[in-house]
């Protein structure tokens, strides 16, 4: 076993600017995630409420304003998850 030379093979190499990525990746994701638990929130809000009778022909604000945040949130997804996912 003389002049044998056992190497390590070496670990690829990391891209320099990785860990910039994986930064703003999580923070996104986290965000967004947030943001969804939010909508939820406020869904089951408005849930709650209009099997009290709350909200009728008349009186629908919250309705609507919960709608149009839940709608904004997807599409905000719709733009992050190729963002994140795809261009990597």
């Amino acid at each position: 076993m003389v002049g044998i030379v056992h190497e390590k093979p070496e670990l690829p190499k990391r891209p320099e600017k990785a860990h910039v990525f994986f930064g703003i990746y999580y923070l996104m994701t986290g965000l967004h995630g947030i943001h969804v638990l939010i909508g939820m929130c406020a869904i089951g809000w408005v849930f709650f409420r209009s099997t009290r009778g709350e909200f009728g022909p008349d009186y629908f604000t919250p309705v609507d304003l919960v709608g149009l945040y839940w709608h904004l949130v997807d599409l905000i997804w719709i733009y992050l998850f190729p963002l994140l996912y795809l261009i990597h």
